[in-house]
């Protein structure tokens, strides 16, 4: 974890000197998580999806990222893991007062706005193909979403504000709030609500997800 203390500079005051070093690991690191999420492990995840009794439900309605709920599912637990990931480093690096830890959850952050950002304009992959229709309003409102967060990580790093205590518990919050959501968008999509039991199931599940929502922000 050296690295994120002087991204490959060799000093540790930051600066502009640090942003080659924080591109060039955004970069690979974006091209390392297309790879690995949504080349390799999204097979494996649709493999495990399918095999679930919920699977085929997934076909009988539209979902809100995706109109296809199954890709939507998938789509959304790469994603969830990824912010769960890059939150978990962030926050470790704030309870342990290791700053270069944070920005290195922060810079892992960014894969997915990059990555996100990429697949919408394409459009690919979930947001293109197999009878996607691109949704205008909803391109934009992430893309804005994914844009604010470049340019509020670069600069917290450069100018040093992610050695602040309160930039790091925001940023932590944020991102680990996100997989948290992810995870309960999921856990919603698989409840039938014509079924009452799974209905009851889905209310408590939405409780859940919109208590910690609130806590977090």
């Amino acid at each position: 974890m050296d690295f994120f203390k002087h991204f490959g500079t060799g000093d540790p005051t930051p600066g502009a000197h640090w942003l080659p070093g924080m591109s060039i690991f955004v970069a690979s690191g974006t091209l390392a998580y297309h790879l690995v999420g949504f080349r390799l492990w999204r097979r494996r995840i649709e493999q495990f999806y399918a095999a679930r009794p919920w699977w085929s439900y997934l076909k009988t309605y539209k979902g809100l990222l995706c109109h296809d709920v199954q890709k939507e599912v998938q789509y959304l637990s790469i994603v969830g893991c990824h912010h769960l990931f890059g939150g978990g480093l962030m926050a470790y690096g704030t309870y342990a007062g290791l700053p270069h830890v944070w920005a290195a959850g922060a810079l892992v952050g960014v894969f997915d706005d990059v990555h996100d950002s990429v697949c919408m304009l394409l459009p690919a992959w979930p947001f293109g193909g197999e009878g996607e229709k691109r949704d205008v309003k909803l391109v934009s409102l992430l893309l804005m979403h994914h844009f604010a967060a470049v340019v509020c990580t670069f600069p917290a790093i450069l100018s040093g504000m992610h050695t602040n205590t309160h930039v790091q518990a925001i940023g932590a919050w944020l991102l680990l709030a996100g997989g948290i959501s992810h995870g309960t968008l999921i856990c919603s999509r698989t409840c039938n609500r014509k079924v009452l039991a799974e209905a009851k199931v889905d209310a408590a599940i939405w409780i859940f997800g919109g208590a910690f929502y609130t806590y977090s922000r």
